[in-house]
């Protein structure tokens, strides 16, 4: 009877001066991992230091912090740093060209609401409209106080009235046989 015998090994086996497999996988995979990583850090050593930016230039910062106190015509309630439509669109590149011109944001804004009224902005430009609109809110605020004040002492009035005008204890009532036991020996 023949045995089977199997085939000489290719690969050398760990311990016959050779690497086994799972260390070549290894070898591989940090090359592999190596070269990736050069191969994107190439494109960064290629890029040029940019140019300070010279100081006139206005940023889309410097343009949103003056239409954050602005709003949109179309759309109701949206700000003009947020809105999307075209005429906020051209609002901002119209107050981007007004700050490159040296204007200052009041007088950015009282330019628009000259042009387009009081819609414009959120807080009325008017001393006596401003007023109004933070002193009525405030006003309301303390007449509602006041009525609830008002009310909740009429409330408690109204009780302690009734409690002073209601005997304790009822003399007229009738007296049960019970109750008058009960009263005696508390007595005694």
């Amino acid at each position: 009877m023949k045995y089977f015998t199997p085939p000489p090994n290719p690969l050398p086996v760990n311990g016959e001066g050779g690497r086994n497999r799972n260390q070549t996988v290894f070898i591989v995979n940090v090359l592999l991992i190596l070269m990736v990583m050069l191969a994107t850090a190439i494109p960064v050593l290629a890029q040029d230091e940019q140019p300070p930016a010279p100081d006139n230039v206005v940023t889309s910062d410097d343009v949103n912090e003056v239409a954050t106190g602005m709003f949109c015509p179309i759309c109701e309630n949206e700000p003009l740093d947020t809105c999307r439509a075209n005429t906020c669109v051209m609002w901002r590149e119209e107050i981007r060209d007004m700050l490159e011109d040296g204007m200052t944001e009041d007088q950015i804004v009282s330019n628009f609401v000259d042009r387009f009224g009081q819609r414009v902005v959120g807080v009325p430009e008017d001393d006596g409209l401003r007023f109004l609109s933070f002193a009525g809110p405030i006003a309301a605020v303390i007449a509602a106080l006041g009525i609830g004040i008002y009310t909740f002492n009429r409330w408690r009035g109204d009780d302690i009235r009734t409690q002073a005008t209601q005997p304790l204890v009822d003399e007229n009532a009738p007296k049960d046989d019970y109750r008058m036991r009960l009263e005696r020996d508390l007595l005694e």
